[in-house]
């Protein structure tokens, strides 16, 4: 853990970097240990202490920070997640020399007078709280909300959040949450709706309101043709893929909601109280569709993966240059090699969840894949 944190901390122009744990005993010490990498290396380390993982794209954009190392564990697995300049991904360059300095120890080491003592940055979640409260100008009194979380830490916070603004606590519309605050359902009246459902609600919205949208690459591929019928412009944040040498060209600071579903459960609030109208009400100005996630892996080295897509005739490069897509009659898949590896990011989207699942397996047959 210490070795992470120096080798991070040995790129050059990386001089502020954030570290917090999910809480629990075991990431603790490893996220003390990386940030004693970090303070070893003579740069500026602040320590968020426990938090939930999208909090550190509020963390990284407040702070203006370089760089980020969360710290979580699931069983005996420990992880470490990381974010670049202002909460955008790291770029393809820093993530090939931080690899390059961990595999050979490659390392800047400041002198002891040179060592910055490390920030600890636990009441900054005050910070968080305000940001949230900014982001909701409506009056959600009365309304009956909820929310289900395995982090209690996540859970209290919305909790309050909720109480604060006088919400009753019934299960009238229900947020289920997970413990990373990366992902969530909704159910309203004993119906379930998708986090990416609720997303391309809301992109709609923002964009009829004739703003410019940011969102994350697993967002749903419909958002582009409802940016495109208001004119406006969407940006996709890709992980391991885009180099971001000039991160300060990309800002997510208006649309933490994207990243953070803590700030999207407060955008849903907001924009129902302005509508007056319930959750299914917003949902059926849209057509029904289900998003499947996965990752698979081709068996070949990750240079040929790309030829190999390409060969199979199937599918055509996005725009971008950087999604295959696919297109059926039943639905559409974007598929995308993950950095320089042999590992897919599959998307799915169709009318519904068994057809995406049905899609799925077909595509990955077209290539001798285990979904």
């Amino acid at each position: 853990a210490a070795k992470i944190g120096q080798a991070i901390a040995s790129v050059k122009g990386v001089q502020r970097i954030g570290v917090g744990s999910d809480g629990k005993n075991s990431s603790a010490i490893f996220k003390n240990l990386c940030a004693c990498g970090i303070q070893s290396s003579g740069v500026f380390c602040y320590d968020f202490e426990e938090m939930y993982k999208s909090q550190a794209y509020f963390y990284s954009v407040y702070c203006s920070l370089d760089a980020f190392v969360f710290v979580s564990v699931n069983g005996d697995i420990l992880n470490f997640s990381f974010l670049g300049k202002n909460g955008l991904p790291i770029s393809s360059r820093n993530s090939r020399l931080i690899n390059n300095n961990f595999r050979f120890s490659s390392f800047t080491f400041a002198l002891e007078r040179d060592c910055k003592d490390v920030y600890r940055m636990n009441l900054l979640s005050t910070v968080y709280k305000s940001a949230l409260q900014k982001t909701l100008t409506a009056n959600i009194s009365g309304m009956s909300v909820s929310i289900e979380c395995e982090n209690n830490c996540l859970k209290e916070l919305f909790e309050d959040f909720l109480q604060k603004n006088g919400c009753k606590d019934k299960k009238g519309l229900q947020f289920l949450v997970n413990e990373h605050g990366t992902n969530m359902y909704c159910i309203e009246n004993e119906k379930f709706y998708s986090g990416a459902k609720i997303m391309s609600v809301i992109c709609e919205i923002e964009a009829a309101a004739g703003n410019d949208l940011v969102i994350p690459e697993d967002a749903p591929a419909g958002i582009e043709k409802i940016a495109q019928k208001y004119g406006k412009k969407v940006t996709r944040i890709y992980e391991n893929s885009k180099p971001y040498t000039d991160n300060e060209s990309i800002s997510i600071a208006s649309y933490l909601w994207a990243f953070d579903s803590v700030f999207l459960c407060v955008k849903l609030l907001q924009i129902m109280s302005e509508a007056k109208m319930t959750l299914q009400q917003l949902c059926d100005l849209q057509e029904d569709f289900a998003l499947r996630k996965s990752i698979i892996e081709f068996d070949c080295e990750p240079g040929e993966v790309r030829k190999k897509i390409l060969a199979s005739g199937a599918g055509k490069l996005s725009e971008d240059d950087v999604f295959f897509v696919f297109e059926t009659r039943k639905g559409i898949v974007r598929m995308r090699q993950m950095g320089n590896s042999s590992r897919i990011r599959m998307l799915v989207e169709a009318a519904d969840m068994e057809t995406a699942k049905e899609i799925a397996v077909d595509v990955s047959g077209k290539f001798s894949l285990t979904d």
